[in-house]
């Protein structure tokens, strides 16, 4: 059994509890500088709960941070490797300095992020919401193994796939493909 510390990522919570996603785009192109800082201060927060957790027994750091419609990203993709990933692989990196694995939590159209994850050092993906793999043509097994082409030795993708009865994990590294079924 692994213990998981939650936090939350420079881009989710911001845009949908805090600002409301139409002001955390706008705030975006009109304040960038303002929203850096801001991201900034709100990852070191959560860096700073996810090394607390670690600290007192976390395997790992599960990062909750969606990404994704079900056909494209929330934000433009410039403006996520501008706004959002340089914080992310800070929670990523602090994980891995504490001992922990990094896992985020995504949800919506993941294609044009994943090489981002394996550059970043992700360790584990949690991602597609049910339907969204039926609605953009795709199942998680070849998804898998493309991203595991780019994978370094050792390092492992986890994608759980929301089906009506049951969920899938399937855990793949380079050389295994292990599927587990369970019910929630």
């Amino acid at each position: 059994a692994a213990v998981a510390a939650e936090v939350w990522g420079p881009q989710d919570f911001t845009a949908t509890s805090l600002f409301g996603m139409e002001r955390f785009m706008v705030w975006l192109i009109d304040y960038p500088e303002e929203m850096k800082a801001f991201m900034r201060r709100w990852s070191d927060y959560h860096i700073e709960v996810a090394r607390q957790s670690v600290a007192a027994g976390a395997d790992v750091v599960f990062i909750e941070d969606d990404y994704g419609y079900d056909h494209r990203p929330l934000i433009s993709m410039k403006m996520w490797q501008e706004f959002t990933l340089p914080e992310l692989k800070r929670l990523i990196d602090a994980a891995h300095e504490c001992g922990a694995l990094a896992c985020l939590h995504s949800c919506g159209y993941q294609m044009p992020f994943l090489p981002y994850y394996v550059e970043a050092g992700l360790d584990l993906l949690h991602a597609f919401q049910h339907g969204v793999i039926d609605q953009i043509g795709i199942d998680a097994h070849p998804l898998v193994r493309r991203l595991v082409e780019r994978l370094p030795v050792g390092v492992h993708a986890a994608i759980a796939a929301s089906h009506e009865a049951d969920h899938r994990l399937v855990d793949v590294g380079p050389d295994i493909a292990v599927e587990l079924t369970f019910d929630v």
